[in-house]
Order: C-alpha cells, then structure tokens, then sequence
C-alpha cells in the first residue's frame, strides 16, 4: 500500500513530481532564525540559499521521510526552481502571498512589530 501524502503543492524536481507540503508548527518554530534570514536584505545569498534548503526540506520530510538534505540541496533544488519550491512551502505555510510572481518576503514576522518613530 502507497504512503499517503500530505496536502501540498506538486512541483516536478529532478524530473520527479513532489507534493511539498506546509511546515508543522513545531518546523515553524525550530526553523524561525531561518524563516527571518528570508526576510532580511542583509543576508548574503550562500546563507539564504541554505536556509531555503533547510526550510525546504523539513517540509517534505513530511511526505518523503528518507529525503536527505543533501539530496534537497545537490539533487532537487537548482536555480531554475529555489524560489518556486520555497515560495510554495512559505506560501502554504501562511508567511506570504502564494503567487509565485512575487519576490521571495515573509508577509508578516512572528513576534512584536515595533513602529517606526
């Protein structure tokens, strides 16, 4: 009997079709200095590009639980498709829009909002 997969967005990777599902709540908090790097314009992009894999990973372990982070970072995502698996992960999350044509950003930060003065 197949796995049953968790509802998520079908992106093809690596000539496979994934079904990459939301972050838990538990991911959300344990990736949050991740989700936040996202966000921030001072990141370099060696670190953001981590980051993304990190986040994208955790979420399909949910539905490909022997994916390795390296097979996410060297295998399945690349250039022509970071910004699509990972906007489709934050997306489904509830951290932005789920248009794809957007920039990558975090719509709204966890936590305390100051206002600026």
């Amino acid at each position: 009997m197949a796995q049953k997969l968790i509802k998520g967005t079908a992106i093809e990777m690596d000539g496979i079709e994934y079904i990459v599902p939301p972050l838990t709540l538990g991911a959300i908090q344990e990736l949050q200095p991740e989700v936040e790097k996202l966000a921030d314009p001072t990141v370099g992009g060696s670190e953001r590009f981590a980051g993304m894999a990190k986040i994208v990973h955790r979420a399909m372990l949910r539905n490909y639980p022997d994916l390795t982070i390296e097979r996410v970072k060297n295998e399945l995502l690349d250039m022509g498709n970071v910004f699509e698996v990972t906007n489709a992960v934050m997306g489904a999350s509830g951290f932005m829009p789920k248009t794809m044509g957007e920039a990558l950003a975090v719509s709204a930060p966890i936590g305390t909002a100051s206002t600026p003065t």
